[in-house]
């Protein structure tokens, strides 16, 4: 059965911002234009980032009540699209329109799963399609995702961790895994150690 996006919310809150605190003071600087996306470990990164002149584009609905409800001083721009209630998010090829007309000096990104094959997974087409937009506009990207999102598939592939800057988490699955991924040229950090 589906998770709730509240039951997702709620689900290693601590774990999410402690990377969420190590995402942003590692690399974001004042003055960024940043892509976020609309996943739970993502959304965690709003308190750490809200005092900070930045301009976030975004497809997340919560995000943006998030950054209003801590009187965010940067500027907010909402992708626009199709209503998803499920996540909370607006996709669809207009919200890829609007991701296609910016750079961004970062991608922060949350996935459904990392394969064994080093690829970015998410299951829903439509924030698969907006997730690469968001990779290809960016500079760099870097992935924030839960231990149990670490080698495991989902139903699309929208990048591969070689388009990534750094992969963070809690903890990593393996040293098969951590070796794959430091091959790729993909730095791993987790809050007790840069790998």
């Amino acid at each position: 059965m589906l998770k709730s996006l509240e039951e997702r919310s709620e689900e290693d809150r601590e774990g999410k911002d402690v990377i969420a605190s190590l995402a942003a003071s590692k690399y974001i600087i004042e003055g960024m234009t940043l892509f976020l996306d609309g996943s739970t470990s993502v959304q965690a990164i709003i308190p750490h980032i809200a005092d900070k002149q930045l301009r976030i584009v975004t497809n997340s609905l919560s995000l943006i009540a998030d950054l209003r409800e801590l009187n965010f001083r940067g500027e907010t721009i909402c992708t626009g699209g199709h209503f998803r209630a499920t996540a909370n998010t607006v996709v669809g090829q207009s919200g890829v329109n609007v991701i296609n007309r910016y750079k961004a000096d970062l991608a922060i990104l949350g996935v459904e799963g990392v394969s064994p094959q080093m690829e970015l997974m998410e299951s829903h087409p439509a924030e698969a399609l907006l997730k690469q937009a968001m990779i290809e506009h960016a500079s760099s990207t870097i992935v924030m995702a839960m231990p149990q999102k670490l080698n495991d598939d989902s139903l699309l592939n929208f990048g591969s961790l070689k388009d990534v800057k750094a992969l963070i988490s809690t903890r990593f699955p393996s040293e098969a895994f951590t070796r794959k991924a430091k091959n790729l040229g993909v730095r791993l950090e987790c809050p007790a150690a840069s790998i």
